[in-house]
């Protein structure tokens, strides 16, 4: 939490985090994706868990826990 100041108005800003699970490695990667397609940076993405067939794809390596912290 973050709290500014304008003036005489005061803002809290918060950090939102959020945790998805999947049944499947591929349920994973296609809330990824489409994550991605919706403008979330890849900075703002973490990607935990076993590759699963589409890891290949640079947008998904680049999320991935073993690329990011390797």
């Amino acid at each position: 939490m973050l709290l500014s100041q304008d003036g005489d108005t005061s803002y809290i800003h918060f950090t939102l985090q959020i945790l998805v699970a999947a049944e499947t490695n591929d349920g994973i990667n296609n809330i990824v994706k489409k994550l991605l397609q919706a403008g979330i940076s890849s900075d703002d993405i973490l990607r935990v868990g076993a590759p699963g067939k589409d890891l290949k794809d640079h947008e998904l390596k680049c999320v991935s826990f073993e690329q990011r912290y390797r």
